[in-house]
């Protein structure tokens, strides 16, 4: 672990957010900690089986610690552990490892650590990651590669997975991906983009790779928005899990976008929507579908509690709604495939608090949240978008193994495992 130690500075330069836990939960572990022990389990909440699911962990261990062991039921587990920074801006180990549990079950684990610790079995293989030229390379051995580009333009440029690329090679270089929707005071303010930090990597290890990019521009008059691009990548799924929070303390974003090109040959392109049940259909590449969901100030309402508009020689059209005005909040996510390809995607808390759309227009695949209208009083403070790409060959139902509700259900961390 010594070998990928990163300095404090280093990672708080980084700006590296993850989350420790409560003062009641670290409280309950001192005594622990005096030990040399962590206990906590993963918890199912879908009700979904799970096959390989990533697992996350932020603990709350000085990373100058040596030697770790994840034990389950006395057994030791395969895992990475890696240093990085936790909550009031204290180090601590990240922890990625795979598991398996059933419908609602509990799974409790045991970190032990320190010197006179036997280290848990390493993983051969698995996932790296370099710098080569403008772009960080992603891999998971042989199979499949993710290419990002840096200077961050655009979200991914290339992912081949079992020989088929997913991204379109024509998109442009040009733009800013993501790109933030400012509101109207913030186009009236006098713009100063600051040049993008380079990408750096957070974690790295077989069983997952961190990258984080950092943006900011300043209005004048009104300060400056800052935008923090999460991506990790695990060994165990073909997805790019994607973090994007911005720093809007003047209230001057209105929205945040995000836009994918995508590899896909023949027509019709096929589609199917997460709502409160599976809406699909298909499109011509001059067709655009989009599943639109939530409020926000100065947006007119919709009419339905989720809606799927079909747009056809311009014109947009109906295609599916919600039964009643107080139905289940829709999903969010959406399958979108031709003959070989299936690129899945699921947003977390779509349409829950603010004004969210997927769209798909030709082989465009386009996310959008929107806090207010451009007009409109946006909301100051913290801004989030969470999502996650799948790429998988087709049919998905045989090769994803993971369904898109299980993508938007990440398993529980408990610090207070139940009674074994």
């Amino acid at each position: 672990m010594r070998d990928d130690l990163v300095s404090r500075r280093s990672l708080l330069g980084a700006g590296l957010a993850v989350c420790l836990p409560g003062v009641a939960g670290r409280a309950g572990i001192l005594d622990d900690k005096a030990r040399g022990v962590l206990k906590f389990s993963i918890k199912e909440t879908a009700g979904l089986r799970r096959f390989g699911y990533p697992v996350h962990v932020i603990l709350p261990i000085e990373p100058n610690a040596r030697s770790f062991r994840l034990e389950r039921n006395g057994q030791a587990v395969p895992a990475q552990f890696r240093p990085g920074v936790g909550s009031d801006e204290k180090l601590a180990v990240l922890l990625d490892f795979i598991a398996s549990p059933g419908p609602f079950e509990h799974q409790a684990y045991v970190v032990r650590y320190g010197g006179n610790v036997e280290p848990g079995p390493a993983s051969r293989g698995g996932m790296t990651v370099e710098r080569r030229e403008d772009s960080w390379i992603v891999r998971n051995q042989s199979a499949l590669a993710y290419k990002v580009p840096d200077p961050f333009n655009g979200l991914l440029r290339s992912v081949m997975n079992g020989g088929f690329e997913y991204i379109d090679p024509r998109t442009p270089l040009v733009g800013a991906a993501p790109a933030i929707l400012p509101s109207t005071r913030a186009l009236a303010a006098k713009q100063k983009p600051l040049p993008s930090l380079p990408g750096v990597v957070t974690r790295k290890g077989p069983f997952a790779v961190g990258l984080r990019f950092r943006k900011a521009t300043m209005y004048e008059g009104f300060g400056f928005i800052r935008s923090v691009v999460d991506l990790s990548f695990p060994s165990s799924k073909s997805w790019v899990e994607v973090i994007w929070t911005i720093d809007d303390p003047a209230g001057l974003a209105a929205g945040m976008r995000l836009d994918l090109d995508l590899q896909l040959e023949g027509a019709p392109i096929a589609v199917d929507f997460g709502a409160n049940n599976t809406v699909y259909g298909n499109l011509r590449l001059d067709e655009s579908m989009t599943l639109n969901a939530g409020e926000a100030p100065g947006i007119a309402p919709l009419e339905h509690t989720w809606q799927v508009v079909k747009h056809h020689q311009g014109k947009p059209e109906l295609y599916a709604a919600s039964l009643l005005k107080n139905a289940p909040a829709a999903e969010g996510w959406v399958h979108v495939m031709d003959k070989t390809r299936c690129t899945a995607v699921a947003i977390a808390d779509f349409g829950r608090s603010t004004r969210d759309a997927i769209i798909v227009n030709g082989k465009r695949l386009t996310l959008s949240r929107m806090f207010a209208a451009p007009d409109a009083e946006p909301l100051k403070g913290t801004k989030t978008l969470r999502c996650w790409f799948h790429f998988v060959a087709n049919p998905v139902q045989i090769t994803a193994v993971t369904s898109p509700q299980a993508m938007l259900a990440p398993l529980e961390i408990q610090w207070k495992p139940p009674a074994e």
